[in-house]
Formats: structure tokens, C-alpha cells, sequence
């Protein structure tokens, strides 16, 4: 009998993490999962850690599969390697960072079958270790409105934190684009909303977001990493163009392409402010219709309109405003 749900793991650099992952994936209280990890070449003890835990979980060491790449590929490749190797009827990523509660897929699991639906979202962690702040998301039950909010970047478009019926990534040929990393989960999601039929959501935070790995992917914001949104920002443009009912989505693409744009400005290097101006150009017209705060209308108007001396000095305030506030709450 095929697994009802394949937990697709990438592990790379995860060494400080891997353990708590994999336990809270192995005690799940749902038993018909399969277990996908992708070795991609990680350089440390992650994975040797991972096969000392398993042999803890005896009941499920027929269930583990671990596949390693012969030379490290980044993020969207290993998570096509997984979804290659899986045969679940729903897909669940996690990264290897994070770990999940452990009723998480029993939850997920129920709520997909019990709405047919094709995506289960949830709510989550953002986890500091000795501190958490729960990210509750929004949701509208029309599947075309949840889109919308996916791609106009309304919401944290994760690929993690969602159980995903697999055929829709093989009925509609939808695969990470190997080589874009950075806003992997914006290119994947948004087209994986578009052809689900039902999107339900349980309401609970579910998944632990890990905000204190120094070394994951979406903390190192170098100058590819920053081409990687852009490209990848044309891709959804692309690829919404080309529907029957692209007008119903554009002033969405419009929005996320703002939201995104203000995103690199905060985290990409100041010396990519004109590869950032120049790579995502907004209609002045969309500006007028999206709702901003006032720390994002400083971004963009700072990013668009001034040198970048004056956007790192802003920044610079910005962080230590936040270094201090998070310090207050405990997070570092």
C-alpha cells in the first residue's frame, strides 16, 4: 500500500538541528508516511547524526528513505529529487532546520480528506529556541482568492506548512527551477495554488519556523540570491500570462512584485540598489492601489528615489530598532 503522505527533507549544514527534525517527524502520531531525505552534499555530520536517530524508531526505519547527491545542487533541485522519489498521496515539506508538532500530519491529513482538498495550510512558529511568536495566516476559502494573496505576496508563500496533493505537481508539470534557490517557494506556490481546486487551512500553528540558524539559506542574501527573486519574479509573470484568466491575477503579480522589491532592498547589499530598481519595475499606477506601512513606503521610496547612502542609513537605524526590540522579547 503506497503512503498517504511523503515528508520530503532536504539536509544540508544542519548538524545543530537535524535531531529535533527528525524526532518530531518520527513520532508523528499519523503512521502511513513516507520519510524522503535528500542529501545534498552537506558538508558536516547531519547525516550521520540522522541514521543514529533512526535506529531509535525501529517501526519506522522501512519508511526512511535517503537519497544523496553526487555534488551539491541547492534547495529546488533537492526538493525535485525528493518529489521524484515519492509516492505519497500528499506532499510535506520540511526543512531540516525546523521541526513540527507532532499531531501535524494526523491534522493535515484529516482536513485534506475531509474538505478533498488539494493544499492544507496551516499557521506557525516563528522560533527563536527560548522564544516563539505565533504567524497566523490569512486565508480565504475561495481558492482563487488564496492564490491572489499568494501572489501578491500577501502571505508567506512557503512551500513548508502545507500538505500538497502530489499530482498536482506531476498533472501540471510544476518543478522548482533548478539554480533559483532564494524565493524557490514564491515560483513553486503560487502555481501550485492556481490549479488546486480546494485550499483548506487548519487553523493552528503547526510548523516551527527556525529563526536562529545563522547558516540557512534565507539568511545569506548574496548578489545571486538577489538575482534569484528577480528571475524568479519574472517566472510567475510568465507563467500567469500565458492563463486564460491572467487579467483576473495581474494587479496580484503587480503587488508581489512590490512586496518583493521592498524585501530586497531591506536584505540585499546596498551596492544592488540599481540592479533592484532596474530588475523590478512597477506600474506608477499599482503604487496608489496596495497597502503598505510606513517602514515599506520608507523602502521604496528610499530604494527608487535616493542614493543609496540614504537607504543604508535608514537600514542601519531599522536593524538596531529591531535588534533591541527583539532582544526586550527575549529572541537573542
Amino acid at each position: 500500500m503506497n503512503p498517504q503522505v511523503s515528508i520530503i527533507v532536504p539536509v544540508y549544514n544542519v548538524s545543530k538541528f537535524i535531531e529535533r527534525c527528525a524526532r518530531s517527524l518520527f513520532e508523528q502520531t499519523f503512521y502511513n508516511i513516507e520519510f524522503v531525505y535528500v542529501n545534498d552534499c552537506s558538508p558536516d555530520n547531519s547525516i550521520e547524526i540522522l541514521r543514529t536517530i533512526l535506529i531509535e524508531y525501529p517501526q519506522r526505519q522501512s519508511q526512511v528513505k535517503i537519497i544523496d547527491h553526487e555534488h551539491n545542487k541547492g534547495l529546488a533541485s533537492a526538493r525535485n529529487t525528493g518529489l521524484k522519489a515519492s509516492s505519497g498521496e500528499y506532499i510535506l515539506h520540511v526543512d531540516s532546520d525546523d521541526y513540527i508538532e507532532l499531531y501535524t500530519v494526523e491534522l493535515l491529513y484529516q482536513k485534506a480528506i475531509a474538505d478533498k482538498a488539494d493544499i492544507v495550510a496551516c499557521d506557525f512558529y516563528l522560533d527563536w529556541g527560548i522564544a516563539r511568536k505565533i504567524w497566523e495566516q490569512p486565508f480565504h476559502d475561495s481558492a482563487k482568492e488564496y492564490t491572489k494573496k499568494t501572489v501578491s505576496a500577501e502571505l508567506i508563500p512557503s512551500l513548508w506548512a502545507k500538505l500538497i496533493r502530489r499530482e498536482l505537481y506531476f498533472d501540471n508539470n510544476i518543478w522548482g527551477f533548478e539554480g533559483i534557490d532564494m524565493g524557490e517557494d514564491y515560483v513553486l506556490t503560487t502555481r501550485l495554488c492556481y490549479f488546486a481546486s480546494k485550499i483548506s487551512k487548519v487553523a493552528k500553528p503547526l510548523y516551527h519556523y527556525n529563526q536562529i540558524n545563522e547558516n540557512a539559506f534565507s539568511k545569506t542574501w548574496s548578489d545571486a540570491n538577489t538575482q534569484n527573486i528577480i528571475d524568479g519574479l519574472k517566472i510567475v509573470s510568465n507563467f500567469f500570462e500565458l492563463q486564460p484568466d491572467y487579467s483576473e491575477f495581474s494587479e496580484n503579480i503587480e503587488e508581489g512584485r512590490i512586496r518583493k522589491k521592498i524585501d530586497l532592498y531591506r536584505y540585499s547589499r546596498i551596492e544592488n540598489k540599481n540592479v533592484i530598481t532596474e530588475g523590478i519595475v512597477i506600474s506608477p499606477d499599482v503604487y496608489k492601489k496596495i497597502k503598505l506601512s510606513l517602514h515599506q513606503k520608507s523602502l521604496l521610496t528610499l530604494g527608487s528615489h535616493f542614493n543609496r547612502h540614504f537607504l543604508s542609513i535608514y537600514i542601519s537605524i531599522y536593524k538596531l530598532l529591531v535588534e533591541i526590540y527583539q532582544k526586550i522579547k527575549g529572541r537573542k
